[in-house]
């Protein structure tokens, strides 16, 4: 079979602009939408109403915040819809701090435990959390 995907994407980043230069907070928007269609052969058989199970909206909003351009925190907030599937929304939040090139973040995803089911029937995850280290190469 053939699939056609069709949609679009929108994003917004806004910057506050604050009076201390310590500080910087950031806003962040962003919105997809997706329309698939089966392009059939006339000689095949008629294909299953709920094979696709991608994402049909997606809006996304997240808020950041860094200190002394060495510690940050993100919150994102995303509702999410599938097609042949219950919407729901998620939380996700990141801790971070910068040492030199280093940054050692700490995830904490899906925070409220939300069940979702993902492609071909599949549970994904409740909630999880990660730490992680990125070397930041900058200087090269």
């Amino acid at each position: 079979q053939n699939i056609q995907v069709k949609g679009f994407n929108l994003n917004l980043d806004y910057k506050v602009n604050t009076t201390n230069d310590k500080l910087d907070l950031n806003l962040k928007s962003a919105y997809t939408y997706l329309e698939p269609k089966i392009k059939q052969k006339e000689d095949t058989q008629k294909f299953s109403n709920y094979a696709l199970e991608n994402l049909r909206h997606q809006l996304v909003f997240g808020q950041s915040i860094r200190l002394d351009q060495k510690y940050s925190l993100a919150l994102h907030q995303r509702y999410e819809s599938r097609i042949n599937y219950k919407e729901y929304i998620l939380l996700d939040l990141r801790a971070a701090t910068k040492l030199n090139d280093w940054e050692i973040f700490f995830d904490l995803s899906n925070i409220t435990n939300k069940e979702i089911i993902s492609a071909g029937a599949t549970p994904l995850a409740g909630r999880w959390y990660s730490l992680g280290v990125k070397w930041h190469l900058d200087r090269i």
